[in-house]
């Protein structure tokens, strides 16, 4: 959800970006290094917005009653010394990018960093999931007028790259995983569940599920039972769990 056209309230565009150079590889050794879950508020009039309405409901005490600010935010993933994230310009053309150590610092999460998996990819495997994220994210819908898809608000966007992403990290390691309530993936379903898609299905799909999402709100409800609330966290050592599960060294 980053980078927005200007007249959209987006603020900063890819075309004033740093010019990317290539990564240097600093996992040649293949060593299981942690996925970071990063957010930041988005830039432009949307994200002074965004962030208003959260610093004024926590102030008289009402943030736990609302839907999670994450929905609202952009995302990115830090693995490494590098940060991955999907941008676009003002033509919503989506595309991505890391940030390095440098540059850290323009990168100012509005969240406690959040542990969602582990990986042994090398940083240039991880640049080309990126880009095999952004291919299948620009593939166009065949009934669709259009050559590529492009950037959407709620289903095709930061959120959408960040999933993608971690979704084939942990597919590179483990492969795909058929339990749905394994441990490996637990990290995915807390980040799935307060994804800008999700939480506009859940909540606004019809008149019933916004009926239900209010009164689950008034009773401070509404995050337990329609987005993260009540899902595990990812706990350091489940990939690892996973790959022996899968060897049949447990059970």
């Amino acid at each position: 959800m980053l980078h927005l056209p200007s007249s959209s309230g987006g603020g900063r565009r890819s075309r004033q970006q740093p010019e990317q150079a290539q990564i240097i590889e600093t996992n040649a050794d293949r060593c299981e290094r942690p996925i970071i879950w990063r957010c930041r508020w988005l830039d432009g009039w949307a994200g002074v917005y965004a962030q208003s309405n959260h610093i004024l409901n926590r102030g008289i005490g009402v943030t736990k009653y609302g839907a999670p600010e994450e929905i609202q935010m952009h995302w990115a993933l830090k693995i490494g010394p590098y940060l991955y994230e999907l941008q676009t310009d003002e033509n919503l053309e989506i595309t991505w990018r890391y940030v390095d150590e440098t540059r850290w610092e323009s990168w100012k999460s509005a969240t406690p960093d959040r542990l969602v998996g582990e990986t042994t990819a090398t940083d240039a495997e991880l640049a080309s999931m990126s880009e095999g994220v952004v291919s299948l994210m620009t593939t166009a819908d065949p009934t669709s007028s259009s050559p590529r898809a492009k950037y959407n608000v709620i289903r095709n966007n930061c959120h959408t790259f960040a999933l993608g992403l971690l979704q084939a990290a942990l597919s590179s390691d483990v492969g795909e995983v058929n339990s749905p309530n394994s441990r490996a993936l637990a990290g995915f379903h807390k980040m799935a569940a307060v994804s800008s898609d999700h939480g506009v299905t859940e909540v606004y799909n019809s008149p019933s599920a916004w009926a239900r999402a209010v009164k689950d709100m008034w009773t401070g409800q509404l995050r337990k039972r329609h987005f993260e609330g009540s899902l595990p966290d990812y706990e350091s050592g489940a990939i690892m769990e996973e790959k022996y599960r899968q060897r049949g060294l447990i059970y």
